[in-house]
């Protein structure tokens, strides 16, 4: 789902039950500075430390406090999102497994009761413009063969596909995104492989106007 500018502190708590869908997006679209932010976060999240950002370029700092107020709101206000050794972001108390992306001033989390990988990216050329650095080729027919999507938009959804998968993968040994493959299974649906390690998985695609979400489970 994705929430608006001003949406995010009326959002309830994340409940998931067993019979729902295995994971569950939020997107938080909003133009806000990081100072407005850091306001924000004063009044409305006062239990998130302000000087563990401190350092941060502006544009980190949007990144990183957009996806803990989004955490925070979420799954409780003592909520913290710490980070593995190798990146891989992770809640410091809770049950859910987490995966969170940004693009073009929307901030996504995603929680699940597995392990999972999710992406958001925006819409553009530039992921048809290196299509041939990421995709394999027996993946780049896909760009022509991915209704109801244009080369371009099939090329950006192929990439948040793989960085989704990849994220999914990483634990098991994928370098790169490179490293996983992609076909399509269904509208809206691909399956990520990693043929080194005999390991597949589903990755669902969701398009917005502005961005496509993709998660892999």
């Amino acid at each position: 789902m994705i929430v608006f500018e001003e949406e995010l502190r009326y959002l309830p708590l994340h409940r998931q039950e067993a019979d729902t869908a295995p994971v569950t997006v939020y997107l938080w679209q909003h133009f806000r500075s990081a100072a407005q932010l850091r306001d924000l976060a004063s009044i409305h999240f006062p239990l998130l430390p302000l000087s563990a950002y401190e350092g941060y370029a502006s544009k980190r700092f949007v990144e990183r406090i957009s996806v803990d107020m989004l955490a925070c709101t979420l799954c409780g206000p003592t909520t913290k999102l710490l980070h593995a050794a190798s990146g891989r972001p992770y809640l410091q108390q809770g049950k859910w497994d987490i995966s969170v992306s940004h693009t073009d001033h929307t901030y996504a989390l995603s929680l699940s009761r597995h392990a999972h990988g999710m992406d958001i990216e925006a819409w553009g050329n530039r992921a048809l413009r290196i299509a041939e650095r990421f995709l394999h080729p027996d993946e780049l027919d896909l760009l022509h063969h991915l209704p109801p999507y244009t080369p371009e938009q099939a090329a950006t959804l192929l990439w948040s596909g793989k960085e989704a998968a990849f994220k999914r993968f990483s634990a098991h040994g994928a370098k790169a995104i490179s490293d996983v493959h992609l076909t399509a299974i269904a509208p809206h649906r691909l399956r990520a492989t990693l043929p080194a390690l005999q390991l597949q998985a589903q990755v669902v695609c969701v398009t917005y106007p502005h961005c496509v979400c993709t998660y892999c489970v």
